[in-house]
């Protein structure tokens, strides 16, 4: 078996609810004991046929290859926010289940780190202590040189240029990934934190206004802004602050802080969903592609979402709830 979306319990109560926690809020053992986990993730085997996905050379790669493989469907459309969510649980759970990790999944509480004088480097996710996760990359090839996740060939995947991504909304194109997506290429992780890009799109105004959105549209709209607008918007701006893998929408989980990152935007979402639960929990829209090219159907709570060899296939309806379907926990 390659991976399940399973219940922790036949059913979910406060008592036994997993309590996520932000990054900050954890001891100095929590934190290395997450690290941990993540590196023996990264020096377990592939699940996955080598011949199919060859980059795929140890478990965390196995994320990345599911994440590049779904690329032009799980990003800017309806897909975006429920497939996350179940991405990150998986991650969770295979920290938990294949590597002993006693702990839950951590956030990054954004505007908690994006103040005017706030700097991400000195930051304790960022400072490249041993108890953070890495330090800003350094050098020509912008490797994080310091701190967990610094050891050299830790990513196996190759770059991916952005025009992929902007030349298939502008030529209405076909949303397949290039032949050499899953080569591979090993090399250390890459990071160049934007400060800039962080304090203007993930401040405690910009989570203000993310959580004041009307309907589900307007707020997966100021999420993730289209491509072209400059405000990138608080999911864009946290993967622009990483730079580096961090920032490459492809390969982008090849940083560990992606789930990090990808847990505060689940707890946005959670968030907003709590502020009218009857008309928000199971609300949807939009379609299955990226900015809705090539055209696709409008996303239904009855469609099945993949996510490859990583896990079998859930409906929509199953992913839309913290406190049901597979899942059972909530943000402290």
């Amino acid at each position: 078996m390659l991976g399940v979306l399973v219940s922790r319990s036949q059913q979910c109560t406060e008592e036994n609810m997993v309590v996520r926690k932000e990054w900050s809020s954890l001891s100095a053992q929590e934190r290395v004991a997450y690290s941990d986990a993540v590196t023996c993730l990264q020096n377990l085997p592939s699940r996955l046929d080598n011949t199919l996905y060859p980059g795929a050379t140890n478990r965390h790669a196995d994320f990345v290859a599911a994440h590049i493989n779904y690329t032009f469907i799980i990003h800017q459309d309806a897909i975006f926010l429920p497939w996350h969510r179940a991405f990150v649980y998986l991650f969770e759970t295979a920290l938990q289940e294949e590597c002993g990790y006693n702990g839950s999944q951590p956030y990054w509480d954004w505007p908690a780190y994006a103040g005017p004088n706030g700097t991400l480097a000195k930051s304790k996710i960022f400072d490249g202590s041993y108890d953070s996760m890495g330090s800003n990359g350094k050098g020509n090839n912008s490797c994080v040189y310091k701190g967990p996740f610094s050891q050299s060939n830790i990513t196996t995947f190759r770059s991916f240029p952005h025009s992929l991504i902007t030349d298939n909304i502008m030529n209405n194109g076909s949303g397949t990934i290039p032949t050499w997506s899953f080569d591979y290429e090993p090399r250390c992780l890459q990071r160049a934190l934007n400060d800039e890009a962080f304090r203007l799109n993930n401040n405690y105004s910009c989570i203000n206004t993310l959580l004041a959105q009307p309907t589900i549209g307007e707020f997966e709209n100021y999420l993730s802004t289209p491509e072209g607008d400059p405000h990138f918007g608080p999911h864009g701006g946290g993967h622009a602050a990483m730079g580096g893998n961090g920032e490459d929408l492809f390969i982008s989980p090849t940083d560990p802080v992606f789930f990090l990152h990808h847990a505060q935007v689940d707890r946005m979402w959670t968030i907003w969903q709590s502020y009218d639960p009857d008309n928000r929990r199971y609300a949807l829209n939009g379609t299955q592609t990226l900015q809705n090219v090539p055209p696709s159907p409008e996303l239904t709570l009855d469609d099945q979402l993949t996510f490859g060899p990583l896990s079998a296939n859930r409906t929509t309806r199953e992913l839309m709830d913290v406190t049901a379907g597979p899942f059972c926990y909530r943000y402290e």
